[in-house]
């Protein structure tokens, strides 16, 4: 068996509110989570040595071991490609396994931490280059989701809560103390792009009525923003559920997301809604730590994460 040459790691993300609106300038607020993707780098076995003397690359068929993964995946290898011409180099004679905790296409940054991930790695291997960390992992992300907001990967690098906005300064808040998160997998899977595009021609047909509802979600989002900064946890709540109406109205939920919602609300949470482009995903869920237990023994398998902050 290979062994490890070296490891590295990124984290998950959740949004809290934000998404789509955070593309037509209007702020998003997000926080990392303790969901984890590790990169292995391991030396080739003698055979993928031998290939490789007759001109293999491993971007393709040997390079990748991924549970989860489609190996042959053209995107994952152009971002790749585009990651090594950061260090000058054109092939990789090593092979990479990823181990991921982040569930792919749920919302929650796998694609993100992957391109931190690959730029850690390759730093690590040929060291730092004059970009930052943040700017290559985001020109990768752009491979994944185009456009790419840039708001994924600050936040999985963030160790604080961030509120984000385009050609904004990041801006830093307090970890909710005093509140409980709950992350609910509806098992609905929708790509971002697709969903991106969705809402992009929402907008060419309905330029004043979309406008109007993003304007709606931006005065939530911001008013939410500052109930987090006050540890108003009922009015977080109430905000969050104020915003899945809203994006149920752009067709961004679903019939089980809309019902998953519901049901948390009749379980106790204090609030409610979809993290992430929707059309599938997670539910991410505000609740008080009394009512925890309730809201988990319903869902049960369906549970991702829970955070505490105490």
């Amino acid at each position: 068996m290979n062994q490890n040459l070296l490891s590295v790691e990124a984290l998950g993300k959740c949004i809290i509110s934000g998404e789509h609106i955070i593309l037509y300038g209007y702020p998003a607020l997000a926080m990392s989570i303790p969901l984890k993707l590790k990169l292995h780098l391991r030396d080739l076995s003698l055979e993928e040595q031998q290939k490789s003397s007759q001109g293999f690359h491993f971007l393709q068929d040997i390079f990748w071991d991924i549970k989860g993964y489609k190996v042959t995946s053209n995107t994952l290898k152009q971002a790749f490609q585009r990651a090594l011409l950061f260090h000058h180099k054109k092939s990789f004679p090593y092979k990479i396994m990823i181990e991921s905790q982040i569930p792919l296409g749920a919302g929650l940054g796998s694609s993100a931490a992957l391109c931190i991930a690959i730029c850690k790695l390759l730093e690590k291997l040929y060291g730092k280059t004059l970009e930052s960390l943040e700017f290559k992992a985001r020109t990768l992300e752009s491979y994944f989701h185009r456009p790419s907001s840039g708001l994924d990967i600050a936040a999985s690098l963030s160790r604080d809560p961030i509120v984000f906005q385009k050609n904004q300064p990041l801006q830093k808040i307090p970890p909710p103390k005093g509140s409980c998160w709950l992350a609910i997998d509806s098992g609905e899977r929708a790509s971002t792009s697709s969903q991106v595009q969705k809402v992009k021609k929402l907008y060419i047909q309905s330029p004043q009525k979309i406008d109007s509802q993003f304007e709606a979600i931006g005065k939530n989002t911001s008013d939410l923003i500052n109930s987090w900064k006050e540890a108003d946890w009922k009015s977080v709540g109430l905000k969050m559920n104020s915003i899945f109406s809203q994006l149920e109205d752009l067709g961004l939920s679903t019939s089980t997301l809309s019902h998953m919602q519901r049901t948390s609300l009749e379980l106790g949470a204090l609030g409610a809604k979809i993290t992430g482009a929707g059309g599938g995903g997670v539910l991410i869920i505000l609740i008080e730590y009394s009512k925890v237990f309730k809201m988990r023994n319903y869902f049960q398998d369906k549970v991702i994460f829970q955070l505490n902050f105490n």
